[in-house]
């Protein structure tokens, strides 16, 4: 993880947002959309079968 990405997760933590998901949209001509979703929960990773 890069400086600024770090930095990034950790002004997320420090606002209060712990866990989430951000789907991005390629809607053509060059723009794109974006949703997310985010928690102040702490919700641990799926472990793999």
């Amino acid at each position: 993880m890069s400086k600024a990405e770090r930095r990034l997760m950790d002004e997320a933590g420090e606002a209060g947002l712990r866990s989430g998901a951000t789907v991005s949209i390629h809607v053509g001509l060059g723009r794109m959309a974006g949703f997310s979703f985010a928690s102040s929960l702490s919700v641990p990773l799926p472990r793999a079968c």
